[in-house]
């Protein structure tokens, strides 16, 4: 089946409109502030119309947005995670399953989401994300923040309709975890990462910037002689979400973990890194919600 893309004045139009409901502006004050009428945003945001350079750079003006973020497609504001459970996420509606506890940023997230695009083509991908009550342009925006919940019905979902295929499940998570390494997931972090001279100071930098990506783990990195020792520990909300109880999510996310701190270390260091796994959570208790991994140079 052919998979149908978004031409790219509907791109456009999407970040037109997710940048306008993060700042939670109506249409008539971001119209205003561009000098149209109200009638003529309503066709930029749904890709009837282009916008003139003049209107674009007054939006980024207004939205506090780079001009290139046509180009790049995703919205930073490279806010750090606090855990929320407010009615609404920016000026977004989300489904009430996915409200309480939001600890999970956008950032984190974009690399399944684009296996899912790849997969489903543009057509498939936003109607996917319908069938989850989700507004589609609410992944543009890296700072949008979501609970955990939301993650594992979306693995377990793409598992159901083998986005996740059992067949090549490792090549596909190897994949995920090679896009998250991608300039696009990282955004305004990805210099952070390029001049970082050893294998410890590049992982402390990734924690450092831990909450730019979530807030539902704590990270504690230790040396010991040749070893550099990382120790993931789930945050106290953590609980509610069973983690335990969604055993193919918890193989994908467990495997996807480890692949993903081979895949940033050689990506941004060019580091050739053995990874042991030392913990792995065993039931949902808090105490049990840990994962212990020791590196050093293969």
């Amino acid at each position: 089946m052919k998979k149908e893309s978004f031409s790219q004045r509907q791109q456009i139009g999407m970040i037109f409109y997710a940048a306008r409901k993060w700042r939670n502006h109506t249409q008539t004050s971001t119209a205003r502030a561009m000098g149209i009428t109200q009638s003529n945003l309503s066709k930029l945001e749904d890709g009837q119309m282009e916008p003139h350079i003049t209107e674009w750079f007054k939006f980024c003006d207004f939205m506090h947005i780079s001009p290139d973020t046509w180009r790049e497609g995703v919205i930073d504001h490279l806010s750090p995670a606090i855990l929320r459970s407010t009615p609404k996420e920016a000026g977004f509606s989300l489904p009430n399953k996915y409200l309480r506890n939001r600890g999970v940023k956008v950032r984190e997230l974009l690399p399944f989401l684009v296996l899912l695009r790849d997969k489903l083509g543009d057509i498939g991908y936003y109607g996917f994300l319908k069938q989850m009550q989700m507004e589609p342009e609410f992944f543009l925006v890296l700072d949008n923040q979501i609970n955990f919940e939301f993650k594992i019905d979306l693995i377990e979902l793409m598992i159901k309709e083998q986005i996740f295929s059992r067949s090549h499940l490792k090549q596909e998570i190897k994949s995920v975890a090679k896009t998250a390494t991608q300039p696009f997931c990282n955004g305004l972090l990805h210099t952070q990462y390029t001049s970082q001279a050893s294998i410890q100071h590049l992982l402390q930098a990734r924690i450092d910037n831990s909450t730019y990506y979530g807030c539902d783990f704590n990270y504690e990195l230790e040396t010991l002689k040749n070893k550099t020792v990382l120790r993931i520990h789930a945050a106290e909300h953590f609980s509610q979400f069973n983690f335990a109880d969604h055993l193919e999510f918890q193989n994908i996310h467990n495997t996807y973990q480890k692949l993903y701190f081979e895949t940033f270390l050689k990506a941004y260091g060019s580091f050739s890194t053995k990874i042991t796994e030392l913990k792995k959570p065993k039931s949902s208790r808090l105490e049990d919600l840990q994962w212990i991994y020791q590196f050093h140079a293969a």
